[in-house]
């Protein structure tokens, strides 16, 4: 009868974690990088925020009430 005897791993502390997480993050390439503000919405967008129904977003855009732009030919 084989009997195995495990040695216990030491457990860090939980400062060491967040310690090596942060220190790993500073070096890491795949950092996140800060999300930049938009400077644009789109016409579903536009009308979520003011309360419009999808008619009105299209007619107001074709009326040039908004400064829109075609995009991978799609207005």
């Amino acid at each position: 009868m084989a009997t195995a005897i495990m040695k216990q791993k030491e457990v860090p502390e939980m400062d060491d974690v967040e310690e090596i997480i942060l220190k790993i993050s500073e070096e890491s390439p795949y950092k996140r990088r800060p999300t930049q503000k938009r400077t644009w919405m789109t016409v579903p967008e536009m009308g979520k925020l003011l309360g419009l129904k999808k008619t009105d977003r299209y007619w107001l855009v074709h009326k040039n009430v908004f400064e829109s732009k075609e995009i991978a030919g799609k207005n």
